[in-house]
């Protein structure tokens, strides 16, 4: 099986032409774009805004966009784990076409838990490899250094 991913390539410019700030735009999703006072401030926020507009997908039950290969003058952002975790577990959940039931069937838990699970709502490490185990994944968690 392969790995699902939520980063997406995204451009950060420096304008100046109402004072100075850093804008973010990404390719893959329409309308998906904010700013920041500062470099740093934009990336944050657009780890915001990315989370935002993705999980606007799912609740409007649509496919989540196709992400690209990052070019020379992008880079790659993913949601805060808060976010991503949890449309991960969704994902891995409909890459087998399950429903929620089926789900927390496979897992031996309740629908209400299950739900809850895919929200993020008391979602421990422990839990999340149980899922990602049951739904044929590997869960692998890292850091990356700024």
């Amino acid at each position: 099986m392969s790995a699902i991913h939520l980063a997406y390539p995204a451009k950060i410019e420096k304008k100046t032409d109402d004072g100075t700030y850093y804008q973010v735009t990404f390719r893959d999703i329409e309308n998906c774009f904010t700013q920041g006072e500062t470099k740093k401030e934009a990336y944050e926020n657009a780890q915001d805004v990315l989370g935002f507009m993705l999980q606007d997908y799912v609740d409007d039950e649509r496919p989540l966009p196709e992400s690209s290969v990052a070019r020379k003058d992008e880079v790659m952002i993913e949601p805060l784990p808060e976010v991503s975790i949890p449309l991960l577990i969704y994902l891995a959940r409909t890459v087998h076409c399950m429903t929620q039931v089926q789900a927390a069937k496979l897992l031996g838990v309740s629908k209400q838990r299950y739900f809850d699970i895919e929200r993020g709502k008391n979602l421990t490490m422990k839990t999340l490899g149980k899922v990602a185990k049951a739904m044929g994944f590997k869960a692998n968690i890292a850091l990356t250094l700024n």
